[in-house]
């Protein structure tokens, strides 16, 4: 038996490692008509340094300090997150925005529904990589989500953890593995900013009545239109009263 053992950990340890699906995660709309959440994934784990350095770099040429937060453009600033989209862009081929929205109306459990939106929309984008042969599994997860109330994070993260690997052994035959699920402060990681980016403009379109020339206005329909699409350009995969918006 033990040299049963030992040969079972040497196959573990000669196995090639496993290609990582890296997804970050930020909501939207608590007090509008709709909830959204939404998320950029990696499809590679290198081009999420190759992304944050890529920003940092284009921060040190211009001396743009501030966080990248949606809610925080303006007209003497617009011009700034324009550019973001470009470097984005460069990206295009390993990098996806998905984002999932229902009607606020009819919903008591906010936070609930929240958590159950991002599970569908990780879900769904998981089979969409595999079966599209972007990321086909077997692949590591790691999650991360905005950090939002300590107590409540705590038991979010540990659901949405559980809920993933019962949904790996249930449908994607064991070949996910749910290595990281973590909540944090997007003022830590550039790609939360990015999701942010990405929800806010959503919400933008979603929630909010646009003149079309407000520097936000600006900013969405550009954003959007790159990785969101419009009009034929956008996928929806309606399910029931849920709609995941997709661009590849």
């Amino acid at each position: 038996m033990a040299k049963e053992g030992e040969e079972r950990a040497r196959q573990i340890d000669d196995q090639p490692p496993l290609r990582t699906l890296t997804v970050y995660s930020d909501e939207s709309g608590k007090t509008e008509n709709f909830l959204i959440v939404g998320s950029v994934w990696f499809l590679r784990g290198e081009d999420v340094n190759n992304v944050s350095n890529a920003l940092k770099e284009w921060r040190e040429r211009t001396d743009f300090k501030d966080e990248l937060h949606f809610t925080k453009i303006t007209d003497r600033n617009v011009d700034h997150y324009l550019k973001v989209i470009d470097i984005l862009d460069k990206f295009a081929a390993t990098i996806s925005f998905r984002a999932i929205t229902i009607e606020r109306r009819g919903h008591s459990d906010i936070p609930r529904v929240i958590d159950d939106l991002l599970l569908h929309l990780l879900v769904r984008g998981i089979r969409h990589e595999h079966e599209s042969g972007r990321a086909p599994l077997p692949r590591s997860l790691s999650i991360f989500k905005d950090a939002e109330e300590e107590v409540r994070d705590r038991l979010s993260v540990a659901n949405l953890e559980l809920d993933l690997k019962n949904v790996a052994k249930a449908q994607f035959n064991n070949e996910l593995h749910v290595s990281l699920v973590h909540a944090i402060d997007s003022r830590s990681l550039v790609p939360i900013q990015l999701a942010d980016l990405f929800i806010g403009s959503l919400n933008r379109r979603l929630n909010v009545a646009q003149n079309g020339t407000h520097a936000k206005d600006r900013f969405a329909s550009a954003f959007l239109g790159l990785f969101a699409g419009d009009g034929e350009q956008q996928q929806y995969d309606q399910g029931g009263d849920m709609t995941v918006i997709d661009k590849f």
